[in-house]
């Protein structure tokens, strides 16, 4: 043996770039792609990877605000805000079937507008014959109280023309 050779590495750097990337990775498994990693510094093979991974952070994020501000829209009632369907793939499926959600939904409830339209409408009408056969009824009622009125009189009449009649029919006989 000719010796014993050390050779000291400095990994402190090594050491933090991974703390950075493990902590990048906890935040977007908890929904947090905000967090981006400086690249500057590394070699040219990390350098590109830890940019892939913030580029992947920033269209992550930025697609899931355009879907939060369009669910935002749907819950105040716009059912006519769309998401730009900028990506392949699941995000894009995903970006596709909530636009056509949205359409749907606002579909059906201008559907039920419609309809809610038309029960107001028919509930106005039903309303409005109620009336006119309240105001038929109460004519009737008011014609009905003046007939028996009139009846009454009529029997009184009669039978005061009844007495008469004794009395003439008895005058008579005397």
């Amino acid at each position: 043996s000719l010796g014993t050779a050390v050779e000291w590495r400095e990994v402190t750097g090594d050491l933090k770039l991974a703390a950075e990337i493990a902590a990048l990775v906890e935040a977007a498994e908890a929904g947090d792609f905000s967090r981006r990693i400086a690249s500057e510094g590394q070699s040219q093979p990390l350098s590109q990877a830890l940019g892939g991974l913030n580029r992947i952070n920033t269209q992550l994020e930025g697609t899931l605000d355009q879907m939060a501000h369009a669910a935002a829209g749907l819950s105040e009632g716009d059912f006519n805000r769309r998401i730009p369907v900028t990506h392949q793939g699941s995000l894009g499926f995903l970006q596709d079937s909530l636009n056509e959600a949205f359409g749907h939904v606002g579909a059906t409830l201008a559907a039920i507008r419609d309809s809610a339209g038309r029960v107001s409408l028919a509930a106005a009408e039903v309303d409005a014959a109620t009336t006119e056969l309240a105001a038929g009824a109460g004519r009737a009622a008011a014609d009905l109280g003046e007939a028996s009125t009139a009846a009454e009189q009529v029997a009184s009449s009669v039978g005061r023309s009844s007495i008469r009649t004794r009395e003439a029919g008895d005058i008579a006989s005397e």
